[in-house]
């Protein structure tokens, strides 16, 4: 057995892996230019997974709830929509489901989040639409049950507020999502 493959983590599920691969794509130990190269491939890698795991029907949402108790993204959000006024209200709970009111759309979701931030501040989040009612959302559109999002979140000091972006860069981002509820 060689050295580097011991750093491969044993029994981990698709998922897991696909959020070491991220991790291991955005560690302090790896240099910059290996890191911007091995970015694209694990978020392949995660997204991937992420679609292995929410394919199977029968599965339950991801089994890592136990860790997102204390994670900084659950709880209840509110996103007002600068261009419509709009306002969506997102409530994360530790269990990896989420419930998504947007105008006269209401959808429940199953999410997975990265544990911990990347080198750049940013988390790694996927979800997919369980169930909707078939309503428009503020913008007009229509959710399908089993639509997949990818997104990074990346969350000011006091955790009170995140950005919503289509990379881990502050240039296409929705947000600020402020946080409603006191018990976070």
């Amino acid at each position: 057995m060689t050295r580097t493959a011991s750093f491969l983590p044993r029994r981990l599920g698709p998922v897991a892996l696909g959020l070491w691969a991220l991790a291991c794509a955005t560690a302090t130990l790896v240099p910059a230019a290996a890191q911007a190269a091995a970015r694209p491939l694990a978020q392949r890698a995660l997204q991937g997974a992420v679609l292995h795991r929410m394919a199977q029907a029968a599965a339950p949402a991801p089994s890592a709830s136990v860790a997102l108790g204390g994670h900084p993204v659950i709880g209840l959000w509110d996103v007002e929509l600068e261009d419509s006024g709009c306002h969506e209200t997102y409530d994360v709970r530790p269990d990896g489901t989420l419930s998504v009111t947007s105008g006269r759309q209401m959808l429940d979701a199953r999410f997975l989040v990265a544990p911990e931030p990347s080198e750049e501040g940013f988390y790694a989040w996927a979800d997919q639409i369980v169930q909707d009612n078939g309503e428009p959302d503020c913008l007009g559109e229509r959710a399908e049950p089993g639509q997949l999002a990818f997104a990074f979140l990346y969350f000011d000091r006091g955790r009170r507020e995140f950005l919503m972006c289509e990379s881990e860069s502050l240039e296409s981002c929705i947000g600020p999502f402020k946080r409603l509820d006191d018990d976070a």
